[in-house]
């Protein structure tokens, strides 16, 4: 949009002093109203030192140091950057904390694999239920409960996880922000001076921000108040790892003296495209009512297509890829071993995509670990025992389909819905090889990083017309053509989403991957995968009514 902005963002770039939300609706232009906010303040005398700009993540910091530097003809010296990379700054100045007592991810993940264990809450390493504990901690240190585990349980978890980082001298980034708090309100002097140093903030992405970061930001922006904080509330998709929406829905009524200011335009998508979304997040009651607008002047295509088979609604998912070339196109799955299933679809179609895994192998967590390793110990053992000799010489389809009676997994698959979907992964997988060997070969090859499960001779560039990502990877990115397959109950919403809260956060996780879409939007389903049926997800029924 260049210097040209509309009259909702003149106003939200106007503003000077004080305390101001601006409930910033998808493809509004937030980053192009917080850089011109920058240069106003400047060029009327602001210094550039004493403005932050605070973001979620590194790249979007960067590309926002990028706009500004664009726009302004030069650098400054206006501070851009994460949460974390701003306060790891401070606590290293004033507290002597290093780069080395920052844990690694390994480390973390390691960590939170023992305190698990240790509590008889997982036997072998499961990547899913790690993650869901170490967010679960994460909550907690963050003010806010999780829903799966109760008080007891995450309150002994999160000791035993703080024991063992105090033990090896080591912080994690929720700890980041937990010191920062309590050295600013212990210490009047060194907050003083950050209040100096910081006069204006302005805070993008308010809506996935939590508690104790909040609390940070207004010990900073102190009684001067200039706290200018953007974002969307409908947007809010990390309430797993403590970001509570409510806190910018509140922020009026909680900052004294504040300006609520919206911009309405959407310019990214066309406008059925945008109706649709708007009538579907409407069906949310905690957040703040706004209808946007279409900033374009094309009309864009919806369209929610059912199937009987799941494999008819494959086939469709290839037809739209093949009517839309030259177009980018998102299809986007809520979580990673749902891209499983289009990805294996389309090699075998020979429809050259990328897909992120973003640290998922599924041979590293939970069924097909167990059941790789109990075939890998056959051919390490060979004792002459009888399941060995069984495994050993079946092709790989009845060789799974031994391991998994004997282990008992498809007697348990019959009341978990994510445990089957792990099976029919193997399932998937297995008739792939004419030998065992040859499978797990593929496996080591897999988790040494040789191979990719898409083994098309793709390349990980950002140039492939088809991309494959979960909602929360598409998060600020945009499609000519989006396709959100599985929309079926116990996939979109997921399956442990019970209480209302979940269920809103799903219906927004929802709304972001919607609101992806440019100029087209396909919704599908199916009613049957491989003889089981599965019902058609609720939020179909929201936006298309009886069905």
């Amino acid at each position: 949009m260049g210097m040209k902005l509309d009259d909702y963002q003149r106003e939200a770039v106007k503003f000077m002093e004080g305390c101001a939300v601006c409930f910033a609706g998808p493809g509004s232009g937030k980053t192009t109203v917080i850089t011109h906010r920058v240069i106003n303040l400047i060029n009327n005398g602001v210094k550039p030192e004493n403005i932050l700009v605070v973001t979620y993540t590194k790249k979007a910091a960067i590309s926002m140091k990028e706009r500004f530097e664009k726009l302004y003809g030069g650098g400054g010296m206006v501070t851009f950057g994460t949460f974390h990379s701003v306060f790891f700054k401070l606590i290293k100045k004033y507290m002597g904390i290093n780069n080395n007592m920052l844990i690694s991810t390994e480390e973390r993940f390691n960590t939170g694999f023992a305190v698990i264990k240790s509590m008889g809450l997982c036997e072998k390493y499961d990547y899913e239920e790690i993650m869901d504990a170490l967010n679960a901690i994460s909550s907690y240190k963050n003010g806010k409960r999780n829903q799966g585990y109760n008080d007891d349980c995450i309150e002994a978890m999160v000791k035993k996880y703080n024991d063992i980082l105090k033990r090896n001298h080591l912080i994690d980034y929720d700890d980041i922000i937990i010191i920062t708090r309590d050295l600013l309100k212990k210490n009047d002097e060194v907050l003083r001076e950050i209040q100096n140093m910081y006069r204006y903030i302005l805070i993008d992405e308010y809506q996935d921000i939590n508690k104790v970061q909040q609390e940070v930001m207004d010990l900073i922006a102190g009684d001067k108040g200039n706290l200018y904080v953007v974002g969307d509330d409908d947007q809010a998709i990390y309430g797993f790892r403590g970001a509570d929406s409510l806190l910018m829905k509140d922020f009026y009524n909680n900052h004294k003296n504040c300006q609520i200011l919206k911009l309405y335009v959407n310019y990214r998508s066309g406008e059925s495209i945008i109706s649709i979304s708007n009538k579907f997040i409407n069906n949310n009651r905690e957040r703040e009512k706004k209808e946007i607008i279409c900033g374009n002047d094309f009309k864009g295509t919806f369209k929610i297509e059912l199937f009987r088979e799941s494999i008819f609604e494959y086939e469709r998912i290839k037809e739209i890829i093949n009517e839309n070339k030259g177009l980018s196109i998102g299809v986007l799955v809520r979580k990673n071993i749902d891209g499983i299933y289009v990805s294996d679809y389309l090699n075998d179609n020979h429809i050259n995509h990328k897909f992120d895994y973003i640290c998922n192998n599924p041979y590293k967590r939970g069924i097909p670990r167990e059941v790789i390793n109990f075939i890998k110990r056959a051919f390490d053992n060979r004792s002459g025992k009888k399941d060995n000799d069984i495994v050993l010489f079946l092709r790989p389809q009845r060789a799974l389909e031994y391991v998994l009676n004997v282990k008992g997994y498809l007697r348990k698959a019959t009341f978990d819905d994510r445990l089957l979907r792990d099976i029919d992964f193997l399932r998937n997988e297995a008739r792939k090889w004419k030998d065992v060997k040859s499978w797990i070969k593929h496996v080591d090859d897999e988790n040494k990083g040789i191979i990719d499960l898409n083994d098309n001779n793709n390349t990980h560039d950002e140039n492939f017309d088809v991309n494959i990502m979960t909602m929360h990877s598409a998060k600020g990115l945009e499609f000519d053509v989006v396709i959100l397959p599985m929309v079926n109950e116990g996939i979109v919403p997921d399956m442990r989403a019970f209480a209302e809260g979940e269920i809103e956060e799903e219906r927004r996780i929802f709304y972001v991957a919607m609101t992806r879409a440019k100029r087209k939007l396909f919704i599908t389903a199916s009613m049957n995968e491989e003889g089981r049926g599965r019902n058609i997800s609720r939020f179909i029924g929201e936006m298309k009514g009886d069905f």
